[in-house]
């Protein structure tokens, strides 16, 4: 099917691909170097995008909720540890995650919410990290992604 990706201001067309869904129209664009500063992205779904080298300012992001449950996979350890900490604050047991560590089961095995951060956990990292808010960290994982994030 064929896929636009429009600017935020005036819906005009930055960029069209026959695609699938607005995943691979976003990593084509990003391939052929087109220029997505003004990119309408609200509602995407970017799980599992490699968004390596994007220039993303100015694009209109989904909330930094959402950029967090896209699927990040493996970060450097002081960026595991935040988003273990923060993704811990949003479960309704802390201790869990303690359990977890000492060999326990996941902590969201049972629970009836979805992880608040998609990533690749480490446990030797566990408790090291600080509680940042959701729009801190998709800055820092946009800096690790190297993607050029919004300001």
């Amino acid at each position: 099917m064929k896929i636009n990706i429009v600017s935020r201001w005036d819906s005009s067309v930055l960029f069209t691909a026959e695609a699938a869904s607005i995943l691979p129209a976003l990593e084509a664009a990003i391939k052929s170097g087109a220029n997505l500063r003004s990119a309408n992205l609200s509602g995407a779904d970017l799980r599992s995008a490699n968004l390596s080298g994007a220039d993303l300012r100015s694009a209109d992001l989904p909330s930094p909720t959402t950029i967090l449950l896209a699927n990040w996979g493996t970060l450097s350890d002081s960026l595991t540890a935040d988003l273990m900490e923060y993704d811990s604050s949003n479960h309704p047991e802390r201790a869990a995650f303690d359990r977890w560590v000492e060999g326990g089961p996941c902590p969201y095995e049972g629970i009836r919410v979805q992880r608040a951060a998609r990533f690749t956990e480490n446990k030797k990292v566990w408790g090291t990290g600080t509680l940042k808010s959701a729009y801190a960290l998709m800055l820092e994982l946009f800096k690790e992604s190297d993607i050029t994030s919004v300001p």
